[in-house]
């Protein structure tokens, strides 16, 4: 019979053949899936005022495939204690559905659980009650950033109308002007470490007119809580709650950046 090889054996073997390249494949790709299903990315924050203050919390932000939606203390996440009554004071603010109830949640450390999209944006609260303070330090290892960290910016709650920094391009934050107490940190993420542009969030939905105004300001249909009124140089100017019209007759001629409960913002100009 020789080295002859039946019909029916080659096809075995070139089964054989094609079983393992198939496996390989699978195995490859389950490795894949597992690395990019543990993603492990915090930075912390180191914060401080000029009167000496140093927070002695450890400050931090990022995403982990540890994380749950609630305060995870493995990953170093705790619930705060309440403000005191003078004194620095910062706190990352988010809000958990406990028991069937949103709960706002105020921690030292907002670490997100990890989407199942390949590219991914998530934004996190920061508060800063100022006491005394003149002057806020916050300072970051810029050169610490996981890979698959592709962007990330700090801004002010007008989405960085006055405040904002590259995160990526700076290690430090030095903050002048007590009217700000809410930022948000802006990082933008992808799995495969591949770009994402960044996106402009929160780009008020209210209808505003007449834009510029005289006297009366209308926020059409839509009513709102809370609504703070900056001038160009940040300066809180004014602030109204629950009225979808304001009257600007007080305010000098000028542009001025609107901020509707702590989300939405725009800016007007007073003839």
């Amino acid at each position: 019979m020789g080295n002859r090889i039946y019909p029916v054996a080659l096809l075995f073997l070139i089964l054989e053949f094609i079983m393992k390249k198939y496996i390989v494949f699978i195995l490859l790709l389950f490795a894949t899936l597992s690395v990019h299903s543990q993603i492990h990315s915090v930075t912390n924050l180191n914060i401080s005022n000029d009167r000496g203050a140093t927070l002695s919390w450890n400050y931090g932000f990022g995403v982990s495939h540890l994380a749950t939606d609630g305060v995870d203390k493995e990953l170093g996440e705790f619930d705060l204690p309440p403000a005191p009554p003078e004194g620095l004071y910062v706190y990352f603010e988010y809000i958990y559905n406990r028991f069937g109830m949103d709960e706002i949640i105020s921690t030292n450390m907002d670490i997100k659980a990890l989407p199942e999209e390949e590219h991914f944006y998530i934004k996190h609260k920061l508060n800063i009650k100022w006491g005394f303070s003149k002057e806020v330090y916050i300072k970051w290892n810029n050169l610490a950033f996981s890979e698959h960290v592709d962007s990330v910016f700090i801004k002010d709650a007008l989405n960085g109308q006055f405040i904002k920094a590259d995160m990526k391009q700076k290690d430090s934050l030095l903050l002048r002007n007590n009217a700000f107490t809410v930022f948000y940190i802006h990082v933008y993420y992808s799995k495969n470490a591949a770009s994402i542009i960044e996106d402009d969030e929160n780009i008020s939905d209210y209808e505003v007119f007449p834009n510029p105004v005289v006297d009366i300001l209308s926020f059409g249909k839509k009513d709102f809580n809370d609504l703070i009124v900056y001038s160009i140089d940040g300066r809180v100017m004014t602030r109204f709650t629950g009225n979808q019209l304001m009257s600007v007759n007080n305010l000098p001629q000028g542009l001025y950046f609107y901020l509707i409960d702590g989300i939405h913002y725009g800016k007007f100009i007073k003839q």
